[in-house]
């Protein structure tokens, strides 16, 4: 194995985990300052809460901005122009997200149609190669159906989603099982010396890893 690591390391995605990592200790000293108090939001009241204090549900979005951020300020490259189809595509949800971060009242039934959209949206956009599944029983089948293509993986973007969801909440559950994931997927990245992979999913795990301080 031969790479150049300047074909996959960018080192300006460390200004904005810096940017990250300070946004993410900034908000949760305003949140142990009850600051959120004075833009009139309610505490979080659900069955499924178990923190004993008010705890910032900010994280996801101020690791959205710092990639944002880092993909609008870098200079273009086939892994930049991925991560930047990546975060259109995803403005729908994160505009549900913030909204029930914030406010609590997003009805289920509309997160789920817009993770629908979303995973639509990318089939839509992403022009790029999609695994082989001619070899996975029942999955080659659909695959070979007219639209089943666009159905898998739209509704695979959609489970992957509600999944993570289930187990966020907990601090710092959902970004360590994310940070796994994006672990695994680097190192066959890397075995497989797919530069444009191994570039993008090494910029989303520097600009997550703040989120643990």
């Amino acid at each position: 194995m031969n790479l150049n690591i300047m074909q996959w390391f960018d080192p300006f995605v460390l200004i904005f985990m810096a940017m990250s990592l300070f946004l993410n200790g900034l908000v949760a000293y305003l949140w142990h300052k009850k600051f959120y108090r004075n833009l009139g939001l309610k505490t979080y009241q659900a069955i499924q809460r178990i923190h004993l204090n008010e705890t910032p549900r900010l994280g996801g979005f101020i690791f959205i901005l710092s990639l944002t951020f880092f993909v609008v300020f870098s200079n273009i490259n086939e892994s930049i122009q991925l991560l930047k189809i990546i975060l259109i595509c995803l403005i729908p949800i994160i505009f549900m997200g913030v909204k029930e971060d914030l406010f609590h009242n997003v009805d289920p039934a509309i997160r789920l149609i817009t993770l629908l959209l979303v995973g639509w949206l990318f089939r839509v956009n992403f022009t790029g190669p999609l695994p082989n599944m001619a070899d996975v029983p029942l999955i080659s089948k659909l695959m070979m159906l007219q639209g089943g293509i666009s159905f898998f993986y739209i509704l695979s973007i959609t489970a992957i989603a509600n999944g993570m969801n289930l187990i966020d909440g907990v601090n710092g559950l959902c970004s360590a099982v994310a940070l796994s994931i994006l672990s695994t997927l680097l190192f066959l990245s890397y075995k497989t010396s797919d530069v444009v992979m191994l570039s993008a999913i090494l910029s989303v795990t520097l600009i997550l890893i703040p989120k643990f301080f």
